[in-house]
């Protein structure tokens, strides 16, 4: 199970990084990472109520956050608000099966290739990375990307848009 978004004060209830942590004593047989710089003392107050199956990486590379993407069976992203999600959407194409709220814009990304859990509410993101440990929904998730956020789609679209002031 992993989580990336820089670790700071005001990322710990926003990107949802306290629920993440809370939420690995109800799955103790999981390992729990949470993925990124550490710009502030916050990373204490993670670390205080961390149970002994999640740890912090601190800031990783591209090429090993790539490889914790590969590794990982779960992505976590539960935030109160979030646009795109490049994370959400890089993990989902590792085959990652996503675990989010229903904010901004994570269902759009997410559609149907994971599960919804409420925003701030530990026993429910521990209930849905268990479904999630449970189920095979990766490659689908990975697939959502690649036909719905794929490079060439986005170039297409920009250029319409482009296009279309000029019109």
């Amino acid at each position: 199970m992993i989580t990336v978004g820089a670790v700071s004060s005001s990322n710990l209830r926003r990107k949802g990084l306290e629920s993440f942590v809370k939420s690995a004593r109800m799955v103790p047989e999981a390992r729990f990472v949470v993925i990124g710089r550490e710009q502030d003392d916050s990373i204490d107050r993670l670390r205080s109520i961390a149970s002994s199956n999640v740890s912090f990486t601190g800031y990783v590379s591209d090429e090993e956050l790539l490889l914790w993407y590969q590794r990982a069976r779960v992505y976590v992203q539960a935030s109160a608000y979030e646009s795109f999600g490049m994370s959400l959407a890089e993990a989902m194409l590792c085959e990652c099966v996503p675990v989010v709220t229903e904010k901004g814009a994570l269902p759009e990304v997410v559609g149907d290739t994971g599960f919804y859990v409420a925003y701030e509410d530990e026993k429910a993101t521990a209930r849905g990375i268990k479904e999630a440990l449970g189920s095979n929904k990766g490659a689908n998730a990975r697939r959502r990307i690649e036909e719905l956020f794929s490079i060439t789609r986005r170039e297409k679209a920009l250029i319409e848009n482009i296009e279309a002031l000029f019109r």
